[in-house]
């Protein structure tokens, strides 16, 4: 059988906000309980403290019995004393996710970002099926940043040996969402999604990973996600491409 691929910072924010199917998160939680050194990061990381907080807000009522058992049991996986005391919340959140506890009446809330790394893939696999078919619309006349401004969302400015191929307008979770195709120096054609988000959240800094074979990269910046797909490049080239971008803004 083969091993689950270990999560992703996006895996485990949409683990804190109840977001994965079941079997994924059941894969987290038992990762999770591995790595109690990972844990503890998780939770001193901001985004994800921030996330539980909310999540978790409001009067809450005492565990059930057997939840309170399962996450002692998990306490005790986690290595020697001293580190207990810093992933025993950890250890109570992946109790309570794993469990599938509901007695508190939290209703999972989107994951913003995951929703739009999943459009990025299927925009990207989309118009690489029309560049095979020779149907990709010529766009590459349209200024992004222009069109970016008409439909209310803020875009970086591209570095000026990034040639545009074609831009599209893609409608996304409600939000207006812009597809540019791109030529690039260093990473050859990549695709930058850049989608409107429904509220104005806390800055997330560029995270690079795989996914479907293919090397991402992604960050909110405002009230705005942003994508980038490779299907060929080192996720350390799309990495450093997203924070080129990053820099941009400023």
């Amino acid at each position: 059988m083969t091993p689950p691929d270990p999560p992703t910072e996006i895996d485990l924010a949409a683990f804190v906000e109840g977001q994965l199917d079941p079997a994924r998160r059941c894969e987290v939680a038992g990762w999770l309980a591995r790595h109690p050194d990972q844990a503890a990061r998780v939770m001193a990381d901001l985004h994800v403290t921030e996330g539980l907080r909310l999540a978790l807000a409001g009067p809450l009522a005492p565990a059930p019995p057997a939840m309170r058992a399962g996450a002692v049991r998990l306490r005790r996986r986690m290595g020697r004393r001293h580190a207990l005391r810093r992933v025993w919340p950890v250890a109570a959140a992946v109790a309570i996710f794993a469990l599938g506890w509901t007695g508190h009446a939290l209703m999972p809330r989107p994951n913003p970002l995951a929703s739009a790394i999943a459009a990025a893939l299927e925009i990207e696999a989309t118009l690489a099926i029309a560049q095979a078919m020779g149907t990709l619309p010529d766009t590459s006349a349209v200024d992004p940043a222009g069109l970016a401004t008409r439909l209310g969302i803020s875009v970086p400015a591209l570095p000026p040996d990034w040639r545009v191929r074609t831009v599209q307008v893609v409608q996304h979770a409600g939000q207006p969402g812009i597809a540019i195709l791109l030529d690039t120096p260093t990473m050859g054609e990549i695709l930058l999604f850049s989608a409107g988000l429904p509220v104005d959240g806390p800055d997330l800094p560029p995270r690079s990973f795989q996914r479907d074979g293919k090397a991402l990269a992604a960050f909110e910046k405002g009230q705005a996600a942003y994508v980038l797909v490779d299907a060929s490049a080192p996720m350390a080239d799309l990495a450093g491409g997203a924070q080129e971008l990053l820099a941009r803004f400023n």
